[in-house]
């Protein structure tokens, strides 16, 4: 069986791709019949010919044509047909499979914009809260807190759209993956605009939306995909690497000049909360840049597809850093963020600090279809070099950090705050 390196050209989908337009409400013409009926035939087609496992996971996917193909016919509206195919493809019960409406509004009631706040809201002792507020945003300016339990944004009640996410009986991770990317969405907005957040405790507060930080840049057909890096050093001489998506352009240069510049540090933070992947070609050449010579770090990892598999061959990057390395994760460290922080975890180099990420982790390709409509579809499954596959599964951290309203309400950053520790014992150690 052949197996060929990875290079730049293998991308992992965007892992939250499917929540991001959960329930999304397209903003333009309804697709007619035929193309409707299109669509679904090179969905169905396309999944019959690419899926990795010809058995399409014990699901009888001639059987499921037959069921959906009267249904997608009698949608009377986009939101009927939209729902017949979502559900269609769920029947494979994975990640990185998804259908994007023309146009689909970002968020879970039909606002666009892409304006953000600068906090974001997560599933907390079964609540939206408030979990991370950025300095000197308009969230932060508002007087926003970790801590904060939102009860709507913009009229929306919270508390309805959290029972139907629950109502799917998804794993744990998933469903908070879901509340992380319908808040995010609720959240969005044409920048200038104001985001009005009710809070349980009675408080209300309107906060201005900001342009979306970072570099427009593109993977496939999702394009204008914001991508920012950020790198600092810490109270204590740490090295802080953050990074939003897995993009080569701009971010790829950015990250190989932060880690060279860190290079005198005792150790490194990479900080991947958030991070919904994005280019997997780009987490072996990370690894390359942390791992010193002499270390048996040869591949992140195999994906396997139908006529082949494809290795994450290491990609060496020197100079390298050899220090103590730490990475922070969340329920939105996805796909590639996944395969980054599973393989350095595997291979002993980093510590994992946080909470578990998604399991979704499936290499996608994502397609234009009849009338403008996207497909994100996988190509493969991935297993580590030990063979733990992370689809479903997710990285476990070593050190878990999950927040609590107490915790978070005393302030500060606990995860970053656990992975400093935890570099402070190792560097002791030496």
């Amino acid at each position: 069986m052949r197996t060929p390196h990875l290079t730049f050209k293998h991308a992992f989908g965007l892992g939250a791709a499917a929540w991001l337009v959960l329930s999304a409400v397209p903003v333009r013409a309804e697709l007619d019949t035929p193309t409707r009926v299109k669509v679904f035939e090179s969905v169905w087609k396309r999944v019959r010919d690419t899926h990795y496992d010809p058995t399409f996971g014990g699901v009888d996917w001639n059987r499921v044509r037959t069921r959906y193909a009267p249904k997608v016919r009698a949608a009377k509206d986009d939101a009927a047909f939209f729902a017949t195919m979502r559900s269609m493809i769920g029947e494979l019960q994975l990640s990185h499979f998804e259908i994007i409406p023309p146009d689909a509004a970002v968020d879970a009631e039909g606002t666009r914009g892409d304006g953000e706040t600068g906090m974001v809201v997560s599933l907390v002792e079964g609540k939206a809260m408030v979990v991370q507020v950025e300095a000197d945003s308009p969230a932060a300016g508002a007087g926003v807190t970790p801590g904060k339990v939102v009860r709507s944004i913009d009229g929306k009640l919270l508390a309805p759209l959290l029972a139907k996410l629950h109502a799917r009986k998804s794993r744990p991770a998933k469903e908070q993956v879901g509340v992380r990317s319908l808040t995010r969405a609720l959240l969005s907005g044409a920048p200038g605009t104001p985001a009005i957040i009710e809070f349980e405790d009675g408080d209300t507060v309107s906060v201005n939306r900001r342009p979306a930080k970072g570099e427009r840049s593109g993977l496939g057909n999702l394009e204008g995909i914001p991508a920012f890096v950020e790198s600092k050093t810490l109270p204590g001489g740490w090295g802080y690497l953050h990074f939003n998506v897995f993009m080569v352009n701009p971010s790829m240069e950015r990250i190989r000049a932060a880690i060279q510049g860190f290079s005198n540090v005792p150790g490194l933070i990479i900080d991947l909360r958030g991070n919904p992947g994005g280019v997997g070609g780009m987490a072996p050449g990370i690894v390359g840049m942390l791992s010193p010579k002499g270390r048996d770090d040869k591949h992140l990892g195999t994906m396997k597809m139908r006529g082949g598999e494809i290795r994450f061959a290491i990609n060496p990057q020197p100079p390298y850093y050899a220090g103590p390395v730490a990475v922070l994760i969340d329920e939105m460290s996805l796909s590639t963020s996944e395969i980054l922080a599973g393989g350095l975890q595997e291979s002993g180099r980093a510590v994992i600090v946080g909470r578990r990420t998604g399991g979704m982790v499936l290499p996608s390709n994502i397609e234009k279809l009849p009338g403008g409509v996207l497909f994100q579809y996988a190509v493969a499954d991935f297993r580590t070099p030990k063979g733990v596959l992370l689809e479903g599964r997710g990285v476990v951290p070593d050190i878990p950090v999950e927040p609590t309203r107490s915790l978070l309400s005393a302030g500060g950053d606990p995860t970053l705050e656990a992975a400093v520790a935890a570099l402070q014992r190792k560097v002791s150690k030496q």
